[in-house]
């Protein structure tokens, strides 16, 4: 119950908010203010309207669940709350249109588009900032105040159970960019348009999302199962090796693990019932292998699964926690008072803000596509040359501590897995420079210009440096960057990779007298 009233005083101080952001921008549009801060300071009210919804969403879903999710990632973003205030009011009333979705995108990304352009000066762009008229302003703010009052029609209803759980997986969904991008494309929309409203709509999706799971499942064991011997007994599993791992960027939940573990055959992933963010992989290994080879061939299968889980989660996975302590003694008495004393203080070179994040099916399904994609150990030493290095940076990553500082040993490293990849796949000239390549291959991940001179300065820094160098500004936040650039380089690789063969095999596929000519409609 307290959970409830919780939120019930939260929904209502947003609607108090949202009325004094009104009364705020009235003020300033009656006596003459800047028009573009009453423009703002009413978005602002009907943010707070739609954070409101979403949190009246959360209440229900915890009243028939019995749990409590997040809605942190929502609430903090501001097209999202403008979405939402625009979105919900539909589904809350008569259901979903593909008319309802458009509007409320067009419009919550129209006007949050304007408060941009009207509130600050981009620079290299134009020294002037968008005016908003009066009379756009007045129209804002009347908007904001009939969202205000539709709220308590809201306030007093709810959809159906069904319809509830419908737009709970919609907005599960949406907060993974690349289902977001298909839950509202053209295909998708169209299919609102033509379903029964909105269950049937998501009903759908999760059908189109099921196909793609079960084609990337079948890629998965296709690839895993073609190294295995062609002997039956010597495909057999005869060992199984746990190995346990330290997730420090995210927590570990064994329900999201639920995905791996039903595609992939030959490693298991679960969560340990002893600490937190630790991750158990199960590594199943055929009778083919003698145990004299049992210890090469299990650290290579670790090793490759480390790999994908560091790139595929943009995270860091290691096989030991991280000493990041800045403590150097057991205890600490002030004797005169007779009182312990713990020094906290922060030392910044250890410091990273993972954020609150757990692993999600999403960055499971990015883990699988990395496995499945990186280079196998009978691979040319070029093809692996630069995931030795980022395999190397992370050790460098995970050394550094109090007493041995290794940032600049871990970055300059992830940046030669950069370069040496863009090379591998053709991104890269052999004479050419690391700026111009980049800027080319790079600049859609770091797009202001000042970021991009920043990495390409500081990757120049790294490679030129001699031993005396001195590194004690670089922190631990810059590698975590340089780690990150590396994994969407390589996941956007393998995402490359995986449509082309998926387009040969259905160019093989639909060949005349080949099998799946033949056998069209068998399952395989």
């Amino acid at each position: 119950m307290s959970g409830d009233n919780n939120d019930e005083r939260a929904i209502r101080a947003c609607h108090s908010n949202a009325a004094g952001l009104i009364r705020s921008a009235r003020l300033i549009v009656e006596h003459g203010g800047l028009m573009s801060a009453a423009y703002h300071l009413a978005l602002l009210a009907i943010e707070e309207v739609g954070k409101a919804s979403l949190l009246r969403i959360h209440q229900l879903e915890a009243v028939l669940t019995h749990e409590r999710p997040s809605i942190n990632r929502k609430i903090d973003d501001h097209f999202q709350k403008l979405f939402y205030a625009f979105f919900l009011p539909a589904a809350f009333g008569k259901g979903l249109s593909r008319k309802d979705v458009e509007d409320a995108r067009s419009l919550a990304g129209a006007l949050h588009q304007k408060r941009l352009d009207s509130l600050y000066v981009t620079p290299g762009e134009s020294d002037h900032i968008l005016e908003i008229s009066p009379q756009e302003a007045e129209n804002t703010l009347g908007l904001a105040e009939a969202r205000l009052a539709m709220e308590e029609g809201l306030s007093n209803g709810s959809p159906e159970p069904e319809v509830l759980d419908a737009l709970k997986w919609v907005f599960e969904t949406i907060a993974d960019e690349e289902r977001k991008r298909f839950v509202f494309s053209k295909r998708s929309i169209e299919e609102l348009e033509n379903s029964k409203g909105v269950v049937a709509w998501v009903r759908w999706i999760r059908e189109q999302f099921a196909a793609e799971q079960e084609a990337m499942r079948r890629l998965i064991e296709s690839e895993v199962s073609r190294e295995a011997p062609s002997d039956e007994d010597a495909a057999n599993v005869k060992w199984k090796m746990k190995v346990r791992l330290v997730v420090v960027s995210h927590s570990v939940r064994q329900k999201n693990l639920n995905w791996w573990n039903a595609s992939v055959e030959r490693i298991k992933l679960r969560e340990s019932d002893k600490k937190k963010r630790e991750l158990i992989a199960e590594i199943h290994l055929p009778k083919a292998v003698p145990i004299q080879g049992l210890w090469h061939v299990g650290y290579g299968e670790i090793r490759r699964l480390v790999l994908a889980l560091n790139i595929g989660t943009m995270g860091f996975c290691w096989w030991y926690s991280l000493n990041r302590e800045n403590m150097f003694y057991d205890a600490l008495t002030d004797v005169e008072n007779n009182a312990n004393l713990d020094l906290h203080e922060q030392n910044k070179f250890l410091y990273i803000d993972w954020g609150a994040r757990a692993i999600q099916e999403g960055d499971l399904r990015n883990v699988a596509l990395c496995y499945v994609f990186l280079p196998t150990p009978r691979a040319s030493a070029e093809e692996q040359k630069p995931f030795g290095e980022y395999l190397t940076a992370l050790a460098f990553l995970a050394k550094t501590d109090l007493h041995l500082n290794l940032t600049a040993n871990a970055c300059g490293l992830f940046f030669r897995a950069l370069t040496d990849a863009m090379k591998l796949y053709g991104d890269m000239a052999t004479e050419e420079s690391f700026s111009a390549a980049f800027q080319r291959n790079m600049a859609w991940i770091i797009t202001e210009e000042e970021d991009q001179r920043s990495f390409v300065e500081l990757a120049r820094t790294l490679e030129q440096a001699g031993s005396d160098t001195d590194f004690s500004a670089l922190t631990l936040d810059k590698v975590l960057q340089a780690k990150i650039l590396c994994d969407a380089y390589f996941i956007r690789k393998f995402q490359q990779q995986a449509a082309e063969r998926s387009q040969a095999a259905r160019r093989i596929s639909a060949a005349p007298g080949s099998d799946g000519d033949l056998h069209a409609g068998t399952e395989d």
